[in-house]
C-alpha cells in the first residue's frame, strides 16, 4: 500500500517541485524588473517612484500632446522631433513610458494621472505592438505593481475589474513563456563555461559580459550569413520586448482596453491615435507582433468606432541598421518612424495642412468698416463677409474664429454648420464642428456693427492650421506645380563630372572600401537629413564599377557593412561601398569611380547640379494666375548666380540673373505681368551659371490681388 502511494506521490510531488520552480524562477532582468517596479519611467529609476515623476511632468509641461506606451514609445518615438514636425513647442509634447505596459495600464495612467488630476491634452498617441494595445493582464510581478501604483487606495475601479483578470489560459501563457526562460538561462550555462574554461587564465575569469563581447566578435555580421543568424539570434537588449505572447493570453479586440480608452480619451475632449510601429526585417516569427486572425481588423474598428483612429505603420520601409534589437528602433530609426507619424497624422486630418487657403473673398452689402483693414479681415456693419474654400482636404470638420467688436454676437455658417459664438472679453469667439461638406464650401459672417475678423483656424488638436492672427486672409491661391500631375521637368544637359572622380580608394575591415570626400560633406546623407519625407537618403554621389552603376546607393553604413553587394553610404568624410558581387573591391581587379546620380531627385526635391540647366512646363491649372514663386536651397557658402526665366506660351515675361545668396529666404516671387489663363502654359527655367548645389524644393504658381504671398 506504502509502495502504491509512493509510486504516485513521488511524481506528483516531482511534478509540483519543477512546476513550482519554473513559476518562481527569475532571471537577471526579471529580477532587475522585480526590484525596480514601480520606480521607472522613460527608461530612467526615478528618485520617488514613477507616479510622482509623472505627476511632476504634467504639471510642469501641461502638455498638448501626451506619448503612450511600453518600451517602444520610449525609443521609437522623438518628442521633441514631433514637436517640430507638428509645429508645437518642446514642451508641448509629454512621453509617458512604462516598460512592458498594457492596456490596463494606460487606462489607469490616463484616468487617474491625466484626467482625473484636470489635465486636459488634445492628443494621446499610443506606440506599441498590437500584442500589447490587446493584452489586459500584467504578466509578471513587477508589471503587476507597475500598475498598482496608478491605482487609487481604496481600488473598486469597475472597468480595471471587469477586465484585469487571471485564468487558466493566463496561467498557461506565464508558464510556457517561463519555460522559455528556464530553457535560455541553460543554454547561457552550456555557452558561458567553455569559452571561461577556455580563456581563463590565472589572473582573470571571464564574466558574461566578457564572453558575450568574444561570442559577438567570432560571430560578428562579417564573418557570418547575417540572414542565417537573424533567424537563430537570442533577442538580449535590457528593454527588448520581443518575446511573444502566447496567443491564447490575447483577449478579442472588444474585451480588451482599446475601447474604454479611446472612449475615456473622447470624454475627455482628447482626440487619440493607435499607432504599431514596424519590426525589424528579417525578425523571427515567433517574435513579431503577430495576432490572430480577424484580430487586426477587429481592433481598428474598436477604436474607430469609439472615435480613435488607428495607425499601422508596420510597412514603412526600414532597414536592419535602423533597429537597436529586434523591435527597438535606434536613433536613426526613430527619427524616420517620428516623421512618418507626423505626416500621417497631418494626412489623416489632425490639423488641416497650412496651405489651405481661401480661394476668394467677397463682401457683400453694408457700408463701410469702421476698422481699418486692407487685407480682407473687415467685416462691414450689416454687411457679411464670405470665404470661399477648395473641398476639405480630409479629417473632421472642425475650427474656431476669433473678432473684434460688435456688441451683439456675430451670425454665421461653415459649410453649412451654424457657427457658436461666446464672447471673450474683447469681442467673440466662435467654433463649428460637424460633418464635411462635399466639394467646395463658404464659411460667412455677418454682423450688425463693423468688425475685424482677428483669427481664424480648423483641424484638431495643437496642429490647428492659422489662417489668421499675425498674417492675414487675402486672395491668395497658390498651386504646387513642381509635383502636379502633368507638369513636364527637363535637364538640358548630362550632370558634370566628378572632379577626382579617380580618386584613390582606402581599404576598409571586411570586403569593404571608401573613397575620402571631405569637401563633399554637404552632400552627404546626413548633412541632408530632414531634407526628405521620412529621412530618406539622398546624397548625389554614386559609385560606378567598371561600366557598371552600383544599385545599393543611399543605403544606412551598418547595411553597407552587413550585406555589401553594391551597397554604398555617404558619411560626413567619406562613401563607404562594397563590390556588386560581395568580393573586396580592393582586389578584384575592378576600376571603382564617382559620378552623379542622373535621376537627380531627393524625395519630393529636385537636385540642380553645377552648370545645370532645368526647364520646368507646367501642366493645365484650376483658375488664371498672375504670379510666380520659386523655392530653392542653397548648399554651398561662395556667391553663385542663377539664371531664372519665365515664359508664358513664347513670350518671356521674366529673365533675371539671381544671387545665390538671394534664396536665403528659400524662395523668391515674380509677377506674370497679366491673369494667365488655366489653359496657357508657363515655361520656367533654372540655369546654375557656377559650379555649385542647389536643391530645387518648390514652383507654385498662384493668384495673389492684395497682400504677399
Amino acid at each position: 500500500m506504502r509502495t502504491a502511494v509512493l509510486s504516485v506521490l513521488a511524481p506528483a510531488f516531482v511534478l509540483a517541485a519543477f512546476v513550482i520552480g519554473l513559476w518562481t524562477y527569475r532571471d537577471s532582468e526579471e529580477r532587475t524588473a522585480d526590484l525596480n517596479a514601480g520606480w521607472i519611467f522613460n527608461a530612467t529609476v526615478t528618485r520617488d517612484g514613477a507616479v510622482a515623476a509623472i505627476n511632476r511632468l504634467l504639471e510642469a509641461k501641461r502638455p498638448r500632446v501626451i506619448v503612450l506606451g511600453p518600451s517602444y514609445a520610449n525609443t521609437d518615438i522623438s518628442p521633441e522631433l514631433l514637436a517640430e514636425r507638428m509645429g508645437l513647442e518642446r514642451g508641448d509634447v509629454a512621453l509617458l513610458s512604462v516598460p512592458n505596459s498594457v492596456g490596463s495600464h494606460w487606462y489607469a495612467i490616463l484616468k487617474y494621472r491625466v484626467f482625473e488630476p484636470g489635465h486636459r491634452p488634445e492628443h494621446i498617441i499610443v506606440v506599441s505592438g498590437l500584442q500589447s494595445m490587446l493584452l489586459n493582464t500584467p504578466l509578471t510581478e513587477s508589471s503587476r505593481v507597475n500598475l498598482d501604483v496608478h491605482l487609487p487606495p481604496e481600488g473598486g475601479d469597475a472597468v480595471l475589474t471587469e477586465r484585469v483578470a487571471h485564468s487558466g489560459a493566463l496561467w498557461w501563457g506565464r508558464l510556457k513563456d517561463q519555460r522559455t526562460k528556464v530553457r535560455d538561462a541553460i543554454f547561457s550555462v552550456l555557452r558561458d563555461r567553455p569559452v571561461r574554461a577556455l580563456a581563463a587564465t590565472k589572473r582573470r575569469t571571464l564574466q558574461s559580459d566578457d564572453v558575450r563581447k568574444a561570442l559577438d566578435k567570432v560571430f560578428a555580421d562579417e564573418v557570418v550569413d547575417p540572414v542565417r543568424l537573424s533567424r537563430n539570434r537570442a533577442v538580449t537588449a535590457i528593454d527588448t520586448e520581443a518575446h511573444g505572447y502566447d496567443l491564447s493570453v490575447l483577449p478579442k479586440p472588444e474585451a480588451s482596453f482599446l475601447g474604454p480608452i479611446t472612449e475615456l480619451a473622447s470624454a475627455s475632449g482628447a482626440h487619440i491615435t493607435w499607432v504599431r510601429p514596424p519590426m525589424e526585417p528579417g525578425i523571427p516569427a515567433e517574435l513579431d507582433d503577430v495576432v490572430p486572425e480577424g484580430f487586426e481588423a477587429a481592433a481598428r474598428e474598436v477604436v474607430e468606432g469609439a472615435g480613435g483612429a488607428f495607425l499601422d505603420l508596420r510597412r514603412l520601409p526600414m532597414t536592419e541598421a535602423m533597429f537597436r534589437n529586434a523591435d527597438h528602433m535606434n536613433k536613426e530609426g526613430s527619427r524616420r518612424f517620428t516623421l512618418a507619424v507626423a505626416e500621417a497624422l497631418r494626412e489623416s486630418g489632425w490639423g488641416a495642412p497650412v496651405l489651405y487657403r481661401p480661394r476668394k473673398v467677397e463682401r457683400h452689402g453694408g457700408g463701410e468698416a469702421a476698422l481699418p483693414s486692407a487685407d480682407g479681415r473687415a467685416l462691414h456693419a450689416g454687411g457679411e463677409l464670405q470665404l470661399h474654400f477648395d473641398p476639405w482636404p480630409g479629417g473632421p470638420f472642425e475650427g474656431a474664429a476669433e473678432m473684434v467688436g460688435g456688441r451683439a454676437p456675430p451670425v454665421g455658417k461653415a459649410g453649412g454648420h451654424d457657427i457658436a459664438w461666446v464672447a471673450n472679453g474683447k469681442g467673440w469667439s466662435g467654433s463649428w464642428k460637424g460633418a464635411p461638406p462635399q466639394g467646395p464650401w463658404t464659411l460667412t459672417m455677418a454682423t450688425e456693427e463693423a468688425a475685424l475678423l482677428t483669427g481664424l483656424r480648423w483641424g484638431q488638436g495643437p496642429s490647428f492650421g492659422t489662417l489668421l492672427g499675425e498674417g492675414s486672409v487675402s486672395e491668395d491661391v497658390w498651386v504646387d506645380v513642381l509635383h502636379a500631375p502633368g507638369t513636364d521637368i527637363q535637364f538640358a544637359r548630362a550632370p558634370v563630372g566628378v572632379p577626382g572622380s579617380e580618386r584613390p580608394r582606402f581599404r576598409e575591415a571586411g570586403p569593404l572600401s571608401r573613397f575620402q570626400t571631405e569637401k563633399w560633406g554637404f552632400l552627404s546623407d546626413e548633412a541632408l537629413l530632414g531634407v526628405t519625407q521620412f529621412e530618406e537618403r539622398c546624397s548625389p554621389l554614386r559609385v560606378v564599377e567598371d561600366d557598371r552603376l552600383l544599385g545599393g546607393a543611399n543605403a544606412p553604413c551598418g547595411d553597407v557593412i552587413r550585406h555589401g553587394h553594391g551597397r554604398s553610404c555617404h558619411g560626413p568624410t567619406a562613401i563607404l561601398f562594397s563590390a556588386g558581387d560581395g568580393s573586396d573591391p580592393d582586389t578584384n581587379g575592378r576600376s571603382y569611380n564617382l559620378v552623379l546620380d542622373l535621376g537627380r531627385r531627393c524625395g519630393k526635391r529636385w537636385w540642380v547640379y553645377p552648370k545645370d540647366h532645368l526647364t520646368l512646363t507646367t501642366a493645365a491649372r484650376p483658375g488664371p494666375v498672375d504670379q510666380v514663386r520659386l523655392g530653392l536651397r542653397y548648399l554651398q557658402y561662395r556667391d553663385a548666380t542663377l539664371q531664372v526665366r519665365v515664359r508664358v506660351g513664347d513670350a518671356l515675361v521674366v529673365e533675371e540673373a539671381v544671387s545665390s545668396r538671394a534664396w536665403a529666404a528659400g524662395s523668391l516671387t515674380w509677377s506674370l505681368g497679366r491673369a494667365v489663363q488655366p489653359d496657357e502654359k508657363i515655361t520656367i527655367e533654372l540655369e546654375s551659371l557656377d559650379y555649385v548645389f542647389y536643391l530645387f524644393e518648390g514652383a507654385d504658381v498662384g493668384l495673389v490681388r492684395s497682400g504677399g504671398p
